[in-house]
């Protein structure tokens, strides 16, 4: 595995010179790790650490170290611990590497070109079942969106967003009952082409006993939706709602206000959607005698 030209003695100059770094030994590594780790959680503590295991050159003792700074990170917020997905580093022969195990969130943004190949190299690796975290943004990622919902390795995966990326109406539907996140305690679906059809299958219950925050903003739900949802025992699990851009009037909005599925909702937010002004007052006013921060 070759290491991206841009980690070349970048974060790590800050540290060492370039001289000192390209002579160190695998004991002198292991304490520059140290000595960056000690610093506490940062992006510049966290971009400094994986380019010195990237540029740490292959054998035991980098295995031995990866899986050692593994503990040691353990404690760090697992959104500071992020590589895209154009990282060379990630990967090795058809999957991720032995680095990627250190990555807890992965984002594959813009990558019309290698978005579904870097897509299924994550999804389909067993180093997959350490991500928390997985995004795709603007990404063209095809039929890679199946081996995502059908992959056995994301079982710890706790936040899924996707956004500005085409998904059809069977893929949408088919991540909705998938039960291979069981973990999953926020999922995002902004602008993918969302409507109330994909929600059909999930009408009584969802496999993510743990969701707590739901983003469908910027689809096509209508009034349809939005009664699948006010209806659908699930919510009750739900804190945070955004269904924001879906072309929802004021009568939904009060129908999911008024649904007894909405017990521990927190926060609704229905911004850019067809409601007038006396009717936003109306129901900002039933929203706050039910204690939800509602956006309108």
């Amino acid at each position: 595995m070759s290491p991206d030209p841009a980690l070349l003695f970048n974060r790590l100059l800050a540290y060492r010179s370039r001289e000192q770094l390209a002579r160190m030994d695998d004991g002198e590594r292991a304490r520059l790790f140290a000595e960056i780790a000690a610093r506490g959680p940062s992006k510049e503590a966290w971009d400094a650490i994986y380019e010195l295991f990237a540029l740490w050159p292959a054998g035991a003792a980098r295995t031995a170290h990866i899986d050692a700074a593994g503990h040691a990170l353990a404690a760090w917020d697992d959104a500071l611990r992020f590589k895209t997905s154009d990282a060379r580093s990630l990967y090795e022969r058809d999957g991720l590497s032995e680095l990627a195990g250190l990555v807890k969130s992965i984002e594959v943004y813009r990558r019309d070109q290698y978005g579904a190949s870097e897509l299924r190299a994550i999804v389909t690796s067993p180093q997959a079942s350490r991500l928390t975290r997985l995004a795709i943004r603007r990404s063209d990622i095809g039929a890679a969106w199946n081996d995502l919902v059908a992959s056995p390795h994301l079982r710890n995966l706790e936040h899924l967003h996707v956004a500005k990326t085409d998904i059809q109406d069977e893929g949408l539907r088919s991540l909705l009952q998938t039960a291979n996140l069981p973990r999953l305690c926020c999922l995002k679906l902004t602008e993918v082409g969302l409507k109330a059809a994909a929600l059909d299958g999930v009408r009584q219950s969802i496999p993510f006993a743990q969701l707590r925050r739901l983003d469908l903003s910027e689809n096509f739900l209508r009034d349809e939706g939005a009664a699948i949802l006010a209806h659908a025992p699930w919510l009750g699990t739900i804190e945070k709602l955004s269904l924001a851009g879906n072309g929802i009037t004021a009568a939904a909005v009060l129908a999911l206000l008024q649904s007894p599925h909405c017990a521990r909702l927190q926060a609704l937010d229905v911004t850019g959607n067809p409601v007038t002004g006396a009717d936003k007052s109306a129901l900002v006013s039933r929203a706050q005698q039910m204690g939800i921060d509602l956006r309108v």
